[in-house]
């Protein structure tokens, strides 16, 4: 089974959305399900910094 745990983007609310369960929830999964991660607030890296 895929399951797929989406964080949704905080930027209109600002709100602090802990998004640690995320991680706890995939080390919970039984073996044998893949778990996809997707991190709303996630930001691109650049080289400069």
């Amino acid at each position: 089974m895929r399951i797929l745990l989406y964080n949704p983007d905080n930027g209109v609310t600002r709100n602090f959305m802990p998004h640690l369960w995320m991680f706890l929830l995939q080390a919970l999964t039984p073996a044998g399900h893949e778990v996809l991660l997707i991190d709303g607030n996630a930001q691109p890296m650049n080289e400069e910094g």
